[in-house]
């Protein structure tokens, strides 16, 4: 986790690794939770795409709404995380 992070939600290091195994546990934890959250989604409107051409539509709008949404994406993550261990703590 990196120390911006931690300064931004008032976590320490030890605190982090009270949580997570090792430093690459918290970036796996994000990762999951984003795909998770982007499968779910996702799930419902696949579940109605009934041609191949709504099926590269829907591609072409996902491409373009990731790459427009990644840098915000990723900040919100760090901060749900932070958010999650801070609750957490003793």
């Amino acid at each position: 986790m990196s120390a911006q992070v931690m300064g931004t939600r008032g976590i320490s290091k030890s605190q982090s690794y009270q949580y997570f195994p090792n430093k690459n546990a918290p970036v796996a934890e994000v990762i999951a939770l984003q795909a998770n959250r982007m499968l779910s989604e996702q799930k419902q409107m696949l579940e109605q795409l009934r041609s191949m051409q709504e099926l590269e539509k829907w591609r072409d709008a996902l491409v373009a709404d990731l790459t427009t949404a990644r840098v915000a994406t990723d900040a919100q993550s760090a901060d749900e995380l932070a958010r999650r261990l801070r609750f957490c703590s003793p």
